[in-house]
């Protein structure tokens, strides 16, 4: 299941669980993230994301650079791989 908000964001959804599986951030500029709720997140221009920083639980006043977590959570091709894991192509029904 996908939902939108007038925020610019959509999220897709496991519609038997209910589990949010991946978040999307679209940005006037044209650049778009997507993030999943473990952190793992891809873009479509990595030079060019600006108004996207990592927040701490443990910190939440300060926003840290999002250049200090592309080694352990930048995914390319994050959606499409949410998208497969979360069907069963042989059978037709939701994995995840």
């Amino acid at each position: 299941m996908l939902t939108g908000s007038l925020d610019g964001t959509a999220r897709l959804w496991n519609a038997e669980s209910g589990t949010e599986l991946v978040r999307l951030v679209s940005f006037r500029d044209g650049v778009w993230v997507a993030a999943g709720p473990d952190g793992r997140f891809d873009t479509n221009d990595l030079e060019k994301i600006q108004g996207l920083h990592w927040v701490m639980r443990d910190d939440p006043l300060r926003p840290l650079p999002i250049e200090i977590f592309l080694r352990d959570y930048y995914e390319p091709r994050l959606l499409s791989r949410v998208m497969a894991a979360s069907h069963c192509r042989r059978c037709g029904r939701s994995r995840v």
